[in-house]
């Protein structure tokens, strides 16, 4: 039987495996051209060395996320546990309220110089597809498992819920981060709630009208309400990636980790 904490645990893996069947659809139909084969191979793996020097603090801060919800639990600390709360609106609190803080984080790290720095790591990818979900800084880990810690003792998230919503955020990433394209109809529809392929693109683009848009990871409620949803229209989000950071040197795995330490004279920041 699955644990809360086995849940946590595999959310890593899940990405892993949703990255590499993304990687499967892509070839299938993408949504703008892919590398050519070695150049595509030579991109994936540069983003998973990316993110095994981030994964120690992935899997540790999984773990210690549920271990703080059973703590808090446990001992009755948080909002829903001040009353005899059903599990079901424990599940959607743990999905949905914790995607509009993720959603709230994540302007931040826009908004604030310095949490910008780490978190364009993730936005310097030149050719944004399912691997872009493994690109990330280990530092702006550290502060979202601190952040979302404080929030699991806070409400009282439980813990087998909060797990689930960490698997569901792990399949999400990989899906809206894959070059894949969908019939427009139906992007449309499921856009309705929850980032496709086409709208979080936008969010990759260099024209910094579309990079500030489209911040959600699970839904695209947050978005829809306070006003940050692009959908796009007849607008092609055109490059990816951040000028300034294109040279291979800023592209090697070091060049990546080093780079908040950099002042970029043409970054819009």
């Amino acid at each position: 039987m699955f644990t809360a904490q086995t849940i946590a645990d595999i959310s890593p893996f899940a990405l892993a495996a949703a990255v590499g069947l993304m990687l499967a659809l892509e070839s299938l139909s993408p949504l703008v051209p892919l590398l050519p084969g070695k150049p595509r191979a030579r991109h994936a793996l540069k983003n998973l060395s990316i993110a095994l020097c981030t994964s120690v603090f992935a899997v540790s801060g999984n773990f210690a996320l549920v271990a703080v919800a059973m703590w808090g639990t446990h001992r009755g600390y948080g909002l829903l546990n001040l009353f005899d709360t059903p599990w079901l609106l424990r599940f959607a609190v743990a999905l949905a309220g914790l995607d509009f803080f993720e959603w709230i984080r994540h302007r931040l790290h826009h908004r604030v110089p310095l949490l910008w720095r780490l978190h364009r790591v993730h936005h310097t990818d030149p050719h944004v597809d399912s691997t872009t979900a493994l690109r990330g800084h280990p530092l702006e880990s550290v502060i979202a498992y601190s952040f979302f810690s404080l929030l699991v003792l806070a409400f009282g998230i439980d813990p087998l819920a909060l797990a689930l919503r960490s698997l569901v955020a792990a399949v999400a990433l990989a899906w809206h981060h894959a070059d894949f394209r969908m019939p427009a109809r139906l992007d449309a529809l499921i856009s309705l709630v929850t980032p496709t392929p086409r709208t979080h693109r936008l969010h990759h683009s260099r024209n910094i009208r579309f990079t500030d848009s489209n911040y959600g990871t699970i839904f695209t409620w947050w978005d829809r309400l306070l006003g940050t949803f692009s959908p796009g229209d007849s607008q092609e989000p055109g490059k990816t990636g951040l000028e300034g950071f294109d040279s291979p040197e800023q592209q090697s795995l070091l060049g990546v980790l080093r780079s908040p330490l950099l002042d970029i004279k043409h970054d819009a920041r």
